[in-house]
């Protein structure tokens, strides 16, 4: 329903917006005369415009005073506990003091003022301290006083503005400040802010404002905006000569104010309470963080984009903007970028938006699913076409096409209309009739003026014929139903049509021609969607079809020939929309957002916010040079329409140090000097280019940020180099250029060095192969012992159900107060669904050596791992798709501890142990601690005799091989046992062994809580209750144990009183690391998992002495994140291997590794 109109108006980068008033005609002009006030009753937008990444900081629950950025692109935060650094990613760093060349203890810092002085920055505090702020910490300028703090600004003649809130001051400071910073001094005292406005300098101090005489450092007469409040949080100025002050309360008293100098009265209040922070980030748009929350004021007014509950982003938020409009808020919970580039254009629709067309001449036309039309042009919206009757359930009217003589074709409920000049059309025929569930689905028109309309549900093209739609052609038809999602002429008057499973080309005479059917891929959806491009200057298109991968057809003269185009196996595979711009790039919106493919690939697009990308239902490309993408981005949302255009700032790029011409060491260090205000250059990409190339690659990808080093260089050969660095927008730096050779010195003979790196090598072959040589060396002579130890854990996820069964989620970080909590949407856990499923994969997987097998284990993988994903809160999905934490470790109640949680799908359609080390903890009271190892390390190997001759075979061939590869890591103590005929003989089995190594048959028992046992011999199975009994007779329990057995984790009831977690319970209560499988494993496959996780878990046998010279500790990788890469390694052999590694998961801390320290 439309209820008025409206245009809004662009006049450099400031919008007005005119509403006319359907009852008297009136325009009413916002953002004219005084800005209106803060309401906290204000409701945040049902969608949040722009992007928000939440990088959590290390201080607990930290109130900052200030937050800038770098050049380099640092984050530095200035709180009331510490000094923070955020370099790269979600690194945040506390910044240590420095004190006569090493570090010192420092008292807490209560941060007051922040300034920065190049890469370096200014820091005081409310006890007259002042810092120096530098990538290598902390160094005291101004020690500890009893009160007062110090304000900066810097002068444009290039000297420094220090202001003091106080009278008293010692002589020698100025001095003293001058010649610690390197500049000029000038001191002003009675002042709380300062802050330079258009070549002014003015200070606030106790609700006055006074204008600096800049000679002097004389205060002009003061004009008062509140009283009773001295604590002035943030004084900054604006494009249009006005002061913005943040006031927080003192005796009740506090505020936004908005100051006109030199007038009387001479401020506005827009908000009465709590503000923490004021700034404007375009000319007439402010942001204001209150006691209420944030709050942007959009030209026209003001809308709260997060509260200060709970699920907020926390409080006293502090801002910092950058040249390219990021917007960095740093809280009491964490740190916030927002990107300002996206933003809202006003519409006069209220129903879902469904179709854009940008014309030629800048028209933008806009449908929606009440089969309305309207046009953007010259800044005013106006109505095209009225809405409709309700229209059939799968028709995609109003259909827009734009021809080659920039006429629109329109496509109504009501009939075919052409549209040549503004709201003006005429009617060219009657809608076409059909008949339920056909509707129209494409519309395309050629040179000769000749229409083509393509339907959902039906493989009919038709063709309007003297005003009467007619039969044309019909595809290929497909039995789970037809479609013609697309269709597209080119210049030549060659009619390209999508199929649902074919694609045609109708020539110019009237003659079809029709590719054989695409085979859909795997885990593809079935759809009628799906969008062609155009190539350009050849008779070929791109087809983006329902079987969920491009294919390029091209048409020869004589026959179509088609080909699959080379994308990633992360490729989205349902496809709504897609479009070629001039330069040969496409974009393609998925049912993941909108994707681009050029020479790098094919990607998302970037600084596209989740939200949106996810609700996009339309979108439109409009080349633009001011645009970091070199393009403007309309997307339609729900019934929202917004603008994506970053700032063009191209990046650039500079050597620190040019290397030397020649250079005496086969290798150099190169570092670049990069400006990372535009975008952090931790998210953008260095490319070195090195010609002759030194490997296989003539191109290396380097940290932005950081040291590249070159190795290997061959002698006497000229080096030539080129650097060039891409950021997240795709903005590429002008390259830099470097030169240089590696001449080796004479004295440096090679068959000399040959020989003598060989004796070496010799001495080290023969004594890493011999366990006892290391175990001297290693552990005795360098006075080391194994121990297990432990990290910080990066993210937890604790889970459990409330009394209603619904599934609550908290996800928390170390060192950070964030603490995200939601609960399900979607009602009661599906335990029973869940369960059914995890039995079914039991039985399907001995079935998974046949292709159908596979096949159908696979579905049902897929299925269990959707369900138990769409379990969880929405919140919680989101932040598993963004992912991006070292270790994981889910701590689950009892009732949820058999689930798969490690399969949960996370970013890029993976499971999450693609990304990160995840491991499972059960919320119980029965976990003890585990003491680890003492003295030498002992491992068991055992193979029970419960198999076939072929199987037994298999296991021995495994036990020799981990064997091997226990001897080699330096591991003395290695047992390979086989055939323990009696439970009782189990006990030796357990007893002073730290890795204990089972192979074997498991499978659950018929009674009680079916439970896994395993098969000792064909008769003879340990069961966990037996398991229990023997464990409390030894003193000390193994620290890791790798039960490989089919389904050695299963247990199908819970009978209370203890973990589900099959065989693993027993060691789980004594506080062990176990890994172990959840249904039935291939053997090849899980000997190999096994091979791969000990090879990772156990430190390198290659690098031990070499690690033991330089006294470095001899460890492996974290348990959980051995298993996690063995598990990737057979994932990429998907289906074959999916049995095995969905199969396997890791009870215990994910940061638990094993170390000879």
């Amino acid at each position: 329903m439309i209820t008025q109109i409206c245009r809004f108006s662009v006049f450099a980068t400031v919008i007005a917006v005119f509403c006319t008033n359907p009852v008297d005609g009136r325009e009413r002009l916002f953002n004219v005369g005084k800005i209106p006030t803060i309401t906290i009753d204000t409701a945040p937008p049902p969608m949040f415009p722009g992007r928000w990444d939440f990088i959590p900081t290390i201080a607990s629950d930290s109130l900052p005073a200030k937050v800038q950025v770098t050049p380099r692109g640092d984050i530095w935060i200035a709180g009331n506990g510490g000094v923070l650094r955020r370099k790269t990613g979600s690194d945040v760093t506390l910044v240590e003091r420095w004190a006569s060349g090493r570090v010192a203890p420092i008292p807490t810092i209560i941060s007051h003022d922040m300034i920065m002085l190049g890469d370096d920055l200014l820091i005081s505090t409310i006890w007259r301290e002042i810092f120096l702020a530098s990538p290598d910490g902390l160094t005291e300028l101004n020690s500890r006083d009893i009160r007062g703090s110090f304000s900066f600004a810097a002068l444009p003649d290039g000297r420094l503005a220090i202001g003091l809130d106080d009278w008293r001051l010692d002589a020698g400071f100025e001095n003293r400040m001058a010649k610690a910073l390197g500049r000029p001094i000038i001191v002003i005292k009675n002042t709380q802010r300062l802050t330079m406005l258009g070549g002014r300098l003015f200070a606030a101090n106790r609700g006055e404002i006074s204008e600096i005489d800049l000679k002097t450092g004389k205060a002009q007469p003061a004009h008062s905006y509140t009283a009773n409040s001295d604590a002035v949080a943030s004084f900054r100025p604006t494009s249009n000569g006005l002061l913005l002050v943040a006031m927080t309360p003192h005796y009740d008293n506090g505020g936004c104010f908005i100051v006109t100098p030199g007038s009387e009265p001479a401020a506005q209040q827009i908000f009465d309470g709590a503000c923490y922070d004021l700034i404007e980030t375009a000319p007439g748009e402010y942001w204001a963080s209150t006691a209420a929350g944030v709050f942007r004021f959009d030209r026209v007014s003001w809308r709260m984009y997060f509260s200060n509950a709970p699920n907020g982003i926390g409080r006293a938020a502090r801002f910092a903007l950058t040249k390219t409009g990021s917007l960095w808020v740093a809280t009491s919970d964490g740190l916030w970028r927002h990107y300002l580039h996206t933003t809202e254009l006003p519409t006069i629709a209220t129903d879902r938006l469904t179709a854009l067309l940008r014309t030629r001449d800048g028209r933008l036309f806009v449908g929606d699913s009440a089969g309305a039309v309207t046009v953007l042009e010259e800044g005013e919206w106006r109505i095209v076409l009225p809405p409709a009757a309700k229209s059939q359930p799968y028709s995609r009217v109003p259909l827009l096409f734009e021809s080659a003589n920039g006429v629109v074709w329109i496509l109504h409920a009501n009939g075919l209309y052409l549209a040549t000049d503004g709201t003006a059309v005429t009617r060219q025929a009657d809608a076409p009739i059909t008949s339920r569930p056909n509707a129209p689905a494409a519309l395309a028109v050629c040179p000769d003026a000749a229409v083509y309309l393509g339907f959902v549900w039906s493989s009919s093209i038709e063709r309007l014929v003297n005003g009467s739609w007619e039969v044309d052609h019909s595809l290929h038809g497909n039995i789970g139903g037809a479609a013609i999602s697309d269709l597209i002429c080119d210049a030549d008057g060659y009619l390209w049509a999508l199929g649902s499973d074919t694609v045609a080309v109708r020539t110019p005479a009237g003659a079809w021609l029709e590719t054989d059917v695409f085979p859909l891929r795997s885990n593809a959806k079935k759809n009628s969607f799906g969008a062609l491009t155009l190539r350009s200057g050849q008779r070929a298109v791109i087809a983006w079809g329902a079987w969920g991968y491009p294919v390029s057809v091209q048409f020869d003269g004589q026959q179509l020939i088609a080909e699959t185009e080379n994308v990633t196996n992360d490729t989205p595979y349902v496809f709504h929309d897609a479009t070629m711009s001039p330069d040969g790039a496409e974009f393609v919106l998925t049912d993941r957002g909108v994707f681009l493919r050029n020479s790098d690939g094919f990607k998302r697009v970037a600084l596209i916010d989740e939200r949106l990308q996810r609700r996009t239902t339309a979108f439109a490309i409009t080349p633009d040079t001011e645009s970091a993408f070199g393009f403007r981005l309309d997307l339609a949302a729900e019934n929202a329409l917004f603008a994506v255009k970053p700032p063009r700032h191209i990046p650039s790029l500079s050597l620190t140090k040019l290397p030397p011409s020649e250079i005496s060491e086969p290798y150099i260090s190169l570092s670049f000097d990069l400006d990372g205000r535009a975008y952090p250059p931790s998210e953008g990409e260095l490319r070195v280019r090195v010609d002759p190339p030194i490997d296989e690659s003539a191109t290396r990808i380097a940290e932005p940020d950081g040291e590249f080093t070159l190795t290997g260089l061959s002698p006497d050969v000229l080096y030539a180099i080129e650097a060039q660095f891409i950021d997240l927008a795709g903005q590429v730096s002008d390259p830099v250029h470097a030169t240089l050779t590696y001449v080796r010195p004479w004295s440096e003979d090679p068959r000399i060095l040959a020989a003598g790196v060989l004796a070496v090598l010799i001495s080290l072959f023969i004594v890493v192969r011999s366990p006892v040589a290391l175990d001297l060396i290693l552990r005795r002579l360098g006075r080391r012992r194994w121990r297990i130890l432990l990290g910080n854990i990066d993210r937890t996820i604790s889970l459990s159900t409330d009394d209603q069964g619904r599934l609550n989620a908290v996800l928390s970080a170390a060192g950070a107060p964030l603490r995200l909590s939601a609960v399900s949407e979607t009602g009661a856990f599906p335990f029973n669904d869940l369960r059914q499923k995890l039995r079914s994969l039991n039985v399907l997987a001995p079935e998974t050596r046949t292709p159908a097998g596979r096949e159908i284990f696979s579905k049902t993988l897929d299925g269990m791992t959707n369900l138990l994903t769409q379990s969880l809160p929405t919140e919680m999905r989101f932040e598993l798709q963004s992912f991006n934490a070292e270790n994981l470790l889910f701590d689950v109640s009892r009732e949820l501890s058999d689930m798969p949680w490690d399969n949960l799908i996370g970013s890029n359609n993976q499971p999450i142990f693609a990304r990160t080390a995840v491991s499972r903890v059960i919320r119980t009271d029965r976990i003890a601690e585990h003491e680890g190892p003492t003295g030498r390390l002992c491992a068991t190997l055992f193979v029970a005799e419960a198999g076939t001759p072929l199987e037994s075979n298999a296991w021995h061939d495994e036990q020799q091989a981990l064997a091997k590869v226990m001897r080699h890591a330096g591991i003395l103590d290695v047992r390979t046992r086989t055939g323990v005929t009696d439970l009782s003989d189990v006990h030796t089995l357990l007893e002073g062994v730290d890795v204990l190594h089972l192979l074997g048959h498991a499978s659950a028992t018929e009674t009680g809580n079916k439970a896994a046992q395993f098969w000792l011999t064909p008769s003879i199975a340990l069961e966990p209750e037996s398991l229990t009994r023997l464990l409390n007779k030894i003193k000390r329990p193994p620290s890791l144990i790798f039960i490989n057995a089919c389904g050695s984790l299963e247990e199908q009831q819970d009978l209370g009183g203890s973990a589900i977690a099959g065989l693993a319970t027993p060691f789980l209560e004594r506080g062990a690391t176990v890994i172990g499988s959840q249904w039935p494993v291939q053997t090849v496959f899980a000997t190999e998992l096994a091979t791969e996780f000990y090879s990772l878990a156990l430190p390198p046998p290659n690098a031990m002495i070499w690690r033991w010279l330089n006294r470095s500790p001899l460890e492996g990788r974290p348990f959980a994140d051995a298993l996690g890469v063995a598990k990737r390694k057979l994932h990429a052999r998907s289906p074959y291997t999916d049995p095995t590694w969905s199969a396997y998961s890791i009870y215990g801390n994910p940061t638990a590794r094993l170390s000879l320290s």
